[in-house]
């Protein structure tokens, strides 16, 4: 998404209806979906775009490449937002990849809320859910979100205390299911995770194994 003049009133929004949109039940083909081959499904590259409902994924990767990226964002102020969204990814490269990542110098906010995030198959070796720098993007928040079955569940890359997690399930990666390498985390709080940490954190039933009694439908 390039070639636009955006601010904060005037933004992009991408999405699709209510009969077509992603559902919390589960991937499906008969519905919208934004499937590509060894590419980035979705790259925003202006300042302020929001993206809601939307099913993506990136398959066959031979490469580093994200589902849904952000770069090349002007000066000058940002927002983007990614919301009741469904995404995943296979790598077959060895390389490690993000299925989102939002780490440009000039994003200045971003939330991400009611989406689903997880690696296709058994991927868990390359796959990363979310890649997020607060450092670079200034501040963002993540809610409301389950990212399970990658390497590192989400990634803080910053080395400053920015990035705030709340109501979120991270769980079955082969990883940290919260990583990051200076533990910069700003809030994790009233989230699940294998790892149990944040305040406030809420323990699965069963160490581990149980996960899937805890989810109404554990399968989707």
């Amino acid at each position: 998404i390039t070639g636009w003049t955006t601010d904060s009133d005037n933004y992009i929004k991408i999405y699709t209806t209510a009969t077509t949109r992603a559902k919390s039940s589960g991937w499906d083909d008969t519905r919208y979906r934004l499937s590509v081959s060894n590419a980035i499904a979705l790259s925003l590259q202006e300042q302020y775009v929001r993206v809601d409902g939307l099913q993506a994924e990136s398959y066959d990767m031979a490469s580093a490449i994200q589902t849904i990226n952000h770069q090349i964002i002007a000066t000058g102020g940002s927002y983007h937002r990614i919301s009741n969204c469904r995404l995943r990814q296979d790598n077959n490269s060895g390389v490690t990849s993000n299925v989102l990542s939002f780490s440009d110098s000039d994003l200045t906010s971003s939330d991400i809320y009611n989406c689903i995030v997880y690696a296709r198959s058994d991927n868990q070796g390359t796959v990363d859910g979310m890649y997020v720098n607060p450092n670079a993007v200034g501040s963002a928040r993540i809610y409301n979100v389950i990212v399970y079955g990658t390497r590192n569940g989400i990634r803080d890359g910053s080395a400053t205390t920015r990035l705030n997690v709340y109501d979120t399930v991270s769980f079955n990666n082969s990883g940290a299911d919260f990583y990051t390498p200076a533990t910069q985390f700003n809030i994790i709080d009233y989230s699940a995770s294998d790892d149990n940490i944040g305040t406030n954190n809420v323990a699965e039933s069963g160490g581990g194994a149980a996960w899937p009694n805890d989810f109404e439908d554990a399968a989707n």
